[in-house]
């Protein structure tokens, strides 16, 4: 499995689990473009900067960009991310994946908190929404 393939099953299994909590979620998206004369389809973050916006009425609004912990690399991986994510946005969260569908969920205050993506949470009805 490639980084890329990763990284969207990460964005996957991260989005799933924001929808059985209720929310809307809108993911990156690709685009086509040209880069050296080649014609490439690229993915692209939202607002440049988040894999995934969350809405949850009537004011819940996550911006959410996934990572996975690199243990070849310590945290550089998650620095880069972080320091990108909450200079775009201060309230956004940064979600590292751990293991096996933990997440550890990384707030701009410094706090993070780990979060078990595998435990099923129970599916909101359409009409209370």
């Amino acid at each position: 499995m490639t980084n890329r393939q990763k990284g969207k099953l990460h964005e996957k299994r991260v989005s799933d689990y924001l929808i059985n909590k209720g929310y809307l979620v809108e993911r990156g998206f690709k685009k086509a473009t040209f880069i050296g004369g080649r014609f490439l389809i690229i993915d692209k973050d939202l607002f440049g900067a988040f894999d995934i916006v969350a809405i949850k009425k009537p004011d819940q609004v996550l911006f959410v960009q996934v990572t996975a912990s690199d243990a070849d690399k310590s945290t550089s991986n998650l620095v880069v991310r972080k320091r990108k994510t909450f200079g775009t946005w201060p309230a956004a969260e940064v979600w590292e994946h751990i293991k096996a569908g933990i997440y550890r969920r990384h707030l701009s205050d410094g706090n993070s908190y780990l979060v078990d993506t595998r435990a099923k949470a129970p599916k909101v009805p359409a009409e209370a929404t």
